[in-house]
C-alpha cells in the first residue's frame, strides 16, 4: 500500500506544484483507468467530462489526478490538483506501481557482443551481432535482430520482432544496365530513452549512420530507411515510413500511416497528419496533411498535450 504522503513527497522532490484535497491518511495499492475506476487506486482526468465524473461518484478510496478546473465537479473526493495530470499520473505509476522485469539474457538468444551495460534484459530468440554496443538499463524483447555496427544508449526499450541494421533499399544501374545493390557499410546509432515498437525495421546507413535521437518514440510496424537522421523527442506512429536520408528535427510528430519522401527535411515541431504523403520539405511548426501533403495551419501548444 502507498500512502498519499509518499506520493506528495515524491512530487515535491520532483519540483512539481501540487495541491491535495481529501483524506490525507488514505492509502492506495494500484492504478486504474478513469473509464473503469477501481477502489483503493489512483487514476487521472485530463479535463471535465460528465460521463467520467459519473464513473467516480461511488468508488471508494479513489485518488484522482486532475486540474483545478475539473476538481470543482468532484466534491468530497480525494484529488491531486496539478497543471499536467497525464504527466504526473504516469510519473506516480512508474515510481510506485510499475515493476520492471528482472534483467538477464535468455539462453535461447545468440549474443555475440561483449559490450553490454548494466541491468540489461535480452529476451528469447534474439540475435545480437558482435559490433553492437548496449548501454545500461536496456530492455530487448523477443525475436529481435541487430546485425550491424549499432550503438544503443541507456534506458531504451526495443519490442519484439524489431530488426535493426538490415541493408536499405538502395540500388544503382550497373554497366550492363542491370539493378545492382548499393553496399551498406554504415551503422545505427540510437540515443538514450528511446522506445522502438514491435516489428519495426531500422535500416543501417550506406556509408554513415542512421541516427535516432534521445527520447524518440517509434511505434509498431514502422520503417526507418537508411541514413535517416531523427532529432530528440520525436514521435513516429504506427505504420509510418520515413524515406532514406530524410531529416526530422526535434519534437517532430509523425501521425499513423504517414509517408515521408527520401531526403525530405522536417523542421522543429513539424506535425505530419494521419496518412499524409510528404513530398517536400516541411518548415518548423507547420501542420501538413493530405496526399500530397500541404500546410493546413501552424502547430498549437495544445497539439503537444
Amino acid at each position: 500500500m502507498t500512502e498519499i504522503k509518499q506520493i506528495l513527497d515524491y512530487l515535491k522532490d520532483m519540483k512539481i506544484s501540487v495541491e491535495y484535497q481529501g483524506d490525507v491518511s488514505l492509502k492506495v495499492d494500484n492504478f486504474s483507468s478513469i473509464s473503469d475506476p477501481k477502489e483503493n487506486s489512483i487514476t487521472w482526468l485530463r479535463k471535465y467530462n460528465e460521463q467520467y465524473i459519473e464513473n467516480v461518484k461511488n468508488v471508494r478510496n479513489l485518488v484522482i489526478v486532475t486540474t483545478s478546473e475539473a476538481c470543482h465537479y468532484m466534491p468530497n473526493k480525494n484529488v491531486l490538483i496539478v497543471q499536467k495530470p497525464k504527466m504526473v499520473f504516469f510519473e506516480v505509476v512508474k515510481r510506485f506501481f510499475f515493476k520492471r522485469e528482472n534483467a538477464g539474457i535468455s539462453k535461447s538468444s545468440v549474443v555475440k557482443t561483449c559490450h553490454i551495460g548494466k541491468n540489461v534484459t535480452i529476451g528469447d530468440f534474439c540475435t545480437i551481432g558482435k559490433d553492437v554496443i548496449i548501454g545500461d538499463d536496456v530492455v530487448i524483447k523477443n525475436s529481435v535482430s541487430i546485425d550491424c555496427p549499432t550503438v544503443i544508449g541507456n534506458n531504451c526499450n526495443i519490442a519484439s520482432g524489431v530488426v535493426i541494421g538490415s541493408d536499405g533499399f538502395g540500388y544503382y544501374e550497373d554497366m550492363y544496365g542491370n539493378n545492382s545493390i548499393v553496399p551498406h557499410t554504415g551503422g545505427v546509432v540510437i540515443g538514450n530513452n528511446v522506445d522502438i515498437g514491435a516489428n519495426t525495421c531500422i535500416d543501417r546507413g550506406t556509408i554513415g549512420n542512421t541516427e535516432i535521437g534521445d527520447y524518440v518514440k517509434i511505434d509498431n510496424l514502422c520503417h526507418i530507411a537508411h541514413n535517416v537522421k531523427i532529432g530528440k523527442n520525436v514521435f513516429v506512429i504506427a505504420n509510418s515510413m520515413i524515406g532514406g536520408s530524410a531529416v526530422l528535427d526535434d519534437d517532430v510528430y509523425i501521425a499513423p500511416g504517414a509517408c515521408v519522401i527520401n531526403q525530405a527535411s522536417l523542421g522543429k515541431r513539424a506535425f505530419v497528419g494521419m496518412g499524409a504523403v510528404v513530398t517536400k520539405d516541411v518548415n518548423a511548426d507547420e501542420v501538413v496533411a493530405g496526399a500530397p501533403a500541404h500546410v493546413i495551419r501552424m502547430r498549437k501548444e495544445s497539439d503537444r498535450e
